[in-house]
């Protein structure tokens, strides 16, 4: 199966999000959430993380992650 065939076969089956006014996303990318050692370029703004991450929850947001969320190595 070629490339574009494979990527056709993505978007048929991804899923449809609604798009209304009322609509509310959250688009977040980037993130490199670590496990809290040394090297992990988060923690110092984890607490700035959490706060937006709870207003948009009590506000009926719609979470979407976009890629490199969390570190794994």
């Amino acid at each position: 199966m070629g490339y574009a065939s494979r990527l056709d076969k993505a978007f048929e089956k991804a899923p449809v999000l609604p798009l209304t006014r009322h609509t509310k996303y959250i688009l977040m990318s980037d993130c490199h959430r670590g496990v809290g050692n040394t090297n992990d370029n988060f923690l110092k703004n984890q607490h700035l993380y959490m706060a937006a991450m709870q207003h948009y929850y009590r506000n009926n947001y719609i979470y979407i992650e976009l890629g490199d969320g969390d570190e794994l190595w």
